[in-house]
């Protein structure tokens, strides 16, 4: 007989450890579907799906001109609308250019990231930000500045006209002053 209240015993205690710890892979399951949900921060990135065409001022220094170019800009969802990935192509310093960049939000930093790599680099910058009420983005990150191997601290700001423009500000600190190195106006074109 107490054989059977010890095996009884057992039973009901592992019968419980094993609610608890389905419970346990419950919540689990749970904290992961959340933090991976696309919400509104990624339908902003969703907006910007689609074919666009940049026009890009670039100054080297604080007092030099500015360089003025264009590029094509391919930009689609991926990971089921968590993550932006766009292919910029053009010329460069009277160079082909591509760059590939890729931006989502990380809801349980709950910041925007970015990335950007092109063919005229073997780093990778990246970036991250948050979005303010005004519906501006705002991120700084850093990239190594080739001619010194110095980190250099970026900061962007982009802004968002109408549906079908965007503009984008870079800034850069260098010996402690900062300077727009970089205004991008993009305007959406037909598929």
């Amino acid at each position: 007989m107490k054989a059977i209240h010890r095996c009884l015993l057992l039973f009901l205690s592992l019968s419980s450890s094993l609610a608890l710890a389905q419970d346990d892979d419950l919540a689990r399951l749970g904290a992961w579907e959340a933090a991976g949900r696309p919400g509104d921060a990624h339908a902003v990135l969703a907006e910007q799906a689609g074919n666009w065409q940049a026009e890009i001022e670039m100054w080297m220094a604080a007092d030099a001109p500015p360089e003025t170019t264009r590029y094509r800009v391919a930009r689609t969802l991926e990971l089921d609308g968590r993550v932006l990935h766009e292919v910029w192509t053009g010329r460069f310093m009277d160079q082909p250019f591509e760059g590939i960049g890729r931006t989502g939000y990380d809801n349980l930093g709950k910041r925007y990231w970015s990335t950007w790599t092109d063919n005229m680099s073997t780093g990778l910058m990246v970036s991250h930000g948050v979005r303010r009420d005004d519906g501006t983005i705002e991120m700084t990150g850093s990239f190594v500045d080739p001619l010194d191997g110095k980190d250099v601290s970026t900061r962007f700001v982009w802004t968002f006209p109408g549906p079908d423009r965007e503009r984008m500000e870079a800034f850069e600190t260098r010996d402690g002053e900062e300077f727009m190195n970089m205004r991008m106006t993009l305007t959406r074109t037909p598929d």
